[in-house]
């Protein structure tokens, strides 16, 4: 009985080891598949920032340009004010200052409505940073929490298989003893049947 007994808790270790060994291979799988995806995050949020980098650099750019041209807009209507207060300018000469000072009021105002755009779509790459950094905490704490488990599971099939050795030991002693006991009765019958 207690040979069955054992050979039974055998089976039943062992079915429980296949079980937990196909549980760790797709928490494996699943924590490639994690990582994957942490590394493809990792590289989009790199991109953004790049993209943040040159947006935060050209807006810099058309602010040192915006500074220029208010600088140039000045200067031009200072000619203008000294040649209208001074009277010896030609109307020629008023019309064309006149003209570089609405075209450069033109590209003024495009050059702000640029930077305008420039600072929605730098403040929009911020946001998806920020989004981007916020789902990588996340993958990663769900990363950490899979890792525990599996560790956890790795564990208790270790424990499991050292269980399942302990009983394969015991089953053999058993064998070995009930074989034993069994050559002892064989003897003692045969000691029997030649004395009658």
């Amino acid at each position: 009985q207690r040979e069955e007994d054992l050979a039974r808790a055998k089976e039943r270790t062992e079915a429980l080891v296949a079980e937990l060994e196909g549980k760790l291979g797709v928490e494996h799988k699943n924590r490639e598949a994690m990582k994957s995806r942490v590394d493809a995050l990792e590289q989009e949020a790199h991109q953004t920032k790049e993209q943040l980098t040159e947006l935060t650099r050209t807006a810099t750019e058309y602010s040192s340009m915006l500074q220029r041209k208010e600088e140039r807009i000045v200067q031009l209507l200072d000619q203008l004010d000294t040649i209208k207060a001074e009277r010896d300018s030609s109307s020629k000469q008023v019309i064309e200052l006149q003209s570089d000072i609405d075209t450069l009021m033109a590209e003024l105002d495009a050059d702000k409505l640029d930077k305008e755009r420039s600072a929605a779509a730098r403040t929009k790459l911020e946001e998806e940073l920020d989004d981007l950094r916020a789902l990588m905490q996340a993958k990663t704490s769900e990363e950490s929490k899979r890792l525990e488990v599996e560790k956890s599971r790795e564990e208790e099939l270790a424990e499991l298989r050292r269980q399942a050795s302990t009983l394969q030991q015991e089953l053999s002693e058993s064998r070995r003893l009930a074989a034993e006991t069994q050559n002892k009765l064989k003897v003692e019958l045969d000691h029997i049947s030649r004395d009658h």
